[in-house]
């Protein structure tokens, strides 16, 4: 018998696939539900909470960083947990950590 708070089991995040891991430079995370001027007047803006991209390329045009890469979208309403996208490009003038490949695991 198991005994515990379900509820605050969560499944894993999804990662991309080997051959996009191979080529991604940095992650960029954006926490969409915590930034004042997304707010309505009644509650975070409806699209998403959260946004994670893995970045496989960087440009700039003009005072704009441009990124391109496989990202993971948390929406707000509805049953999703996330919704990915494997090519996506937008602004990404926030910080870009540098990604360094996981290792496998021992077996």
């Amino acid at each position: 018998m198991y005994k515990g708070d379900v509820g605050r089991v969560r499944p894993t995040e999804p990662t991309p696939p080997p051959k996009i891991l191979a080529l991604v430079k940095f992650t960029y995370t954006e926490n969409v539900g915590g930034q004042k001027w997304k707010i309505w007047p009644m509650g975070p803006a409806p699209e998403e909470r959260y946004v994670k991209m893995y970045v496989t390329s960087v440009r700039h045009a003009g005072p704009v960083t441009l990124c391109t890469g496989w990202v993971i979208r948390t929406p707000i309403a509805g049953n999703t947990l996330w919704i990915v996208e494997p090519d996506e490009t937008f602004a990404c003038n926030g910080h870009l950590e540098p990604f360094t490949t996981p290792s496998p695991s021992p077996p």
